[in-house]
This record gives C-alpha cells, sequence and structure tokens, in this order.
C-alpha cells in the first residue's frame, strides 16, 4: 500500500500543470540548471532502476500503418510506461482492421491496447472498443498535413479510453473534448493528466497488468538485490552501502515492546 502511494503521488506530481493555462504559467528553467540538477540526483542514488521479477501483464501498442514512422510509436509507448510503470510495448502488425483489433491485440498478449491504422476517412479519427479494452487510432481520417505530433496525442487518448478513462476533472487537458484534429494537434501538452492515469492503473489491475518497481540504485542495495554497477557513480554507491552493511552488528539488541530493564 505505501509503494502504491508513493507511485501515485509520483505520477500526480509529474503531471501537475497538464492544462494549457498551468503550462503557459511555469517558471521556465534554464536548460543548463535541468540538466545540472540530473547529474546531482544520479550521483546521489546512482539513477533508477526496475526491479527485476515485479509487475506484470502488458498493454500493447499495435501499428498496423505506414504513413507515420514506427518510431513516433515507440516513443509514445516508453513514455506512457515509464509514467505508468507498467510495461507498454509497441509491435509492428501490418493488416489489423477495425474488426479484428480487439483480438490481434489478445494475440500480442497483451490485456489492453491500441491499434494505429489507416482504416478509411468514413471512420473516425479515434474508435474505442470498451468490450475489447481496445482503442483505434484511424490515421487515414487524419487531415492531410498532419503531423507526427496528431498521432503522438491520439495515441495516448487512445491508451487512456483503452484504460478505462478518458475525462479529467481539470480543463483544458489532452483528454477535453475538441472540435477538430487540428486542436488536439496544437494543444501544448503531450501526456496524459494525472487523474486519468490513476484511473487508468487501477482499470488494469482489474485486467492483471500491475505496476512494476522503480527505486534508485542506493536503496536496491540497500535491499540486496541491485546489480552490479555499471559505472563509476555506482561502483562508488555499491561499495559504500556494502560497507556500511558490514559495520552494522551482526546480533544486534532487539528490544520489545513492554521489555523491563533487568533487575526492576
Amino acid at each position: 500500500m505505501k509503494k502504491a502511494i508513493i507511485v501515485g503521488a509520483v505520477i500526480v506530481a509529474a503531471a501537475v500543470g497538464t492544462g494549457a493555462a498551468d503550462a503557459s504559467a511555469k517558471k521556465t528553467i534554464a536548460p543548463e540548471e535541468i540538466q545540472a540538477r540530473k547529474e546531482q540526483v544520479y550521483r546521489n542514488t546512482g539513477g533508477f532502476i526496475r526491479k527485476p521479477g515485479s509487475g506484470a501483464g502488458k498493454v500493447v501498442l499495435l501499428d498496423a500503418q505506414d504513413r507515420f514512422d514506427h518510431a513516433e510509436i515507440e516513443a509514445v509507448a516508453g513514455k506512457l510506461g515509464e509514467t505508468c510503470h507498467m510495461d507498454v510495448s509497441a509491435d509492428r502488425k501490418p493488416g489489423v482492421t477495425l474488426a479484428d483489433a480487439g483480438a490481434a491485440i489478445r494475440a500480442a498478449g497483451a490485456k489492453a491496447g491500441v491499434v494505429v491504422a489507416a482504416i478509411g476517412p468514413e471512420v473516425p479519427a479515434l474508435v474505442v472498443l470498451p468490450d475489447e479494452c481496445c482503442a483505434i487510432v484511424n490515421v487515414a481520417a487524419f487531415p492531410t498535413n498532419a503531423g507526427p505530433g496528431l498521432l503522438r496525442r491520439q495515441v495516448m487518448r487512445g491508451f487512456a479510453a483503452a484504460g478505462g478513462a478518458m475525462t479529467s476533472q481539470f480543463e483544458p487537458t489532452l483528454m477535453s473534448s475538441f472540435s477538430n484534429l487540428k486542436k488536439i494537434e496544437a494543444f501544448p501538452v503531450e501526456e496524459v493528466p494525472a487523474d486519468v492515469m490513476l484511473r487508468v492503473r487501477t482499470y488494469l489491475r482489474h485486467l492483471g497488468v500491475t505496476p512494476y518497481v522503480v527505486t534508485t540504485y542506493k536503496h536496491a542495495c540497500r535491499e540486496g538485490w541491485a546489480p552490479q554497477p555499471t559505472n563509476e557513480v555506482q561502483r562508488v554507491i555499491w561499495e559504500k552501502v556494502k560497507a556500511e552493511q558490514s559495520e552494522q552488528p551482526s546480533n544486534p539488541l532487539k528490544i520489545t515492546p513492554g521489555m523491563k530493564p533487568k533487575g526492576k
């Protein structure tokens, strides 16, 4: 429960200001300062790693179109996976249609997913099949001059819909209602809102998709499951934690609640 609360807090903190108004009001931080902060965190922690064996199930983004580069969908899968701490993969799967979208997702070993395909201009740009835990992004309905930004945003919206959550309590967000696709493409924030992502995590748990554990390399060293260090920063952390643990008594004094001192 504690880990779930921490992860939820991280998602909320990461997505604060997802509205366009909040985004424009954010204080601008110089790229050099951002990089310096990241490097300091890495030196202190050794970076973040995933605990082996944690998490189960997956969500898949099936790419059945050739209008946009597959790398765009892979980028969305990576971003979504990092945000929700779940396995989200992007696979090439030519030939998937509206009729067999749900079956294709299940055949890929996923519990839910998004199919990106060129179905036809007569089909909406985003179709949701709730009973199949599936959404279809139809690139054939995109404007002829649409860029990859529209694709990425629609895939994120499809991910939220397939994950049982489409509306946000905040406005405006990527989950808002848009009168046309150009407004979606122009929306300044390219991420799923915090409240929507939390509901998606809850919904996917019921389907058997559970989050994996992510923690710092230092914490993993203290818990005893960290892999061998891969660089000098991690080596220093590894040796420091091992040294601290070796200095601890092998048979520490245990105090039981209610224990009385001897002689009293």
